[in-house]
């Protein structure tokens, strides 16, 4: 293991320059995460469920009117015509 790594040039710019931009990339990152504030809702939504772990329950559908969901397709007519 020793013989590997001395054969290894690490002052070769393929090794150095992550080396020096991984600090200043984690730092960036941490303060671009840091510009969008996630807060939580003010307003509380009946329709979510907050769970710890995985919820097996599936709530129920809230279908709006006419969002085209669930609509009869007439004779003759195919659905992906409109």
């Amino acid at each position: 293991m020793k013989r590997i790594f001395e054969k290894i040039n690490f002052r070769q710019p393929k090794y150095m320059l992550p080396a020096i931009l991984y600090i200043p990339l984690l730092g960036a990152s941490y303060f671009i995460f840091d510009l969008f504030n996630a807060e939580k809702a003010e307003i509380a939504d009946k329709t979510l469920q907050t769970t710890e772990f995985l919820n097996p329950d599936l709530p129920d559908a809230t279908i709006k009117g006419g969002d085209g969901i669930g609509i009869a397709v007439q004779p003759g007519r195919s659905c992906l015509l409109g």
